[in-house]
């Protein structure tokens, strides 16, 4: 996966790139990757990118006023959780799947957290496993980075659900 720090360095090297292509033959550059603005992403900005990717969200706000995004991937629905906010904006975003099936073993969450580097799981205290992938964008970061994170979820859903042996 190609990682924020890498798109960093070279996101300044390709708007170059892309100006200098723009000099020689006389056509328009294209726009780099859009940078957030200082503070973060908000909920809407999130859910649009969502909606971009083809799916259905529902916009809410938590039990602090944050927002909340549910939508569904891999037939799974996903709550999108924002922290550290202020004036809308919010530095820290989590993707988290939750499942109600018991009987799934602290070896298997064990497993699946020492193998995964990104998606966290855990047992919650009802004893339903659940799966967590943080995003922390207070450096900054693009919309494509963003997306990329998304990406990244949707390909963990569908194996979380096969290690904890989720057939619904």
């Amino acid at each position: 996966m190609f990682s924020l720090m890498a798109a960093r360095r070279l996101r300044g090297t390709g708007l170059v790139f892309g100006l200098a292509l723009s000099l020689i033959f006389g056509l328009a550059a294209a726009p780099a990757a859009a940078d957030l603005p200082a503070g973060g992403a908000t909920g809407s900005e999130v859910a649009a990118l969502l909606r971009d990717l083809g799916y259905t969200t529902d916009i809410t706000t938590d039990k602090d006023g944050s927002p909340l995004i549910h939508t569904t991937m891999a037939a799974t629905k996903i709550d999108v959780y924002f922290y550290n906010c202020a004036s809308s904006r919010c530095t820290s975003i989590q993707f988290v799947a939750g499942f109600a099936i018991s009987g799934v073993t602290l070896s298997t969450i064990n497993t699946w957290d020492k193998d995964k580097r990104y998606g966290r799981a855990y047992i919650s205290t009802e004893g339903y496993p659940f799966m967590e992938v943080d995003v922390d964008i207070s450096n900054g970061a693009t919309m494509s980075e963003i997306r990329a994170y998304i990406r990244h979820v949707e390909a963990l859903v569908p194996d979380f659900k096969t290690a904890i042996g989720y057939k619904g």
